[in-house]
C-alpha cells in the first residue's frame, strides 16, 4: 500500500482502520476505475478482453517487468508473518467478533 498511496496515507489507513469510500479511493490512487455495480461484470469483462487482443507473451513480459520493479517479496512475507501472528491472538478475535456484531447489528 506504500508505493500505492505513500507511506504517510498507508500509516494513515492501516493504523487508524479508517475505511474509505470509492471516490477516495480512486483519488488516492487507491483503485484505478470506478464502475456501477449493474455495469460490473459487462466492464470487468471488456478490459479482461482488452489485455486477451495483445499478445499472450508480451502480457506476459510486461507483467514480469513490471513485478520486477517492485521486489515485494520480503514485504509481503513479512505482512503475512505478522497477519499469522496477530490473528491468532485473543485480541484479534474479541475485535473482530466486536466488529461482526457492530456490522450485524446495524442492518
Amino acid at each position: 500500500m506504500p508505493r500505492i498511496v505513500g507511506v504517510s496515507r498507508a500509516k494513515d489507513l492501516i493504523l487508524t482502520a479508517r475505511v474509505v469510500d470509492a471516490a477516495e479511493a480512486l483519488r488516492i490512487g487507491l483503485v484505478d476505475r470506478l464502475v456501477a455495480l449493474p455495469d460490473l461484470e459487462e466492464a470487468a469483462l471488456g478490459l479482461a478482453g482488452q489485455i486477451a487482443e495483445n499478445s499472450p507473451e508480451a502480457v506476459r513480459a510486461s507483467k514480469e517487468v513490471i513485478d520486477a520493479v517492485l521486489p515485494l517479496e520480503p514485504a509481503a512475507r513479512r505482512e503475512l508473518e505478522a497477519n499469522l501472528t496477530l490473528r491468532a491472538s485473543e485480541e484479534h478475535r474479541r475485535r473482530f467478533r466486536d466488529a461482526t456484531q457492530r456490522i450485524a447489528g446495524s442492518e
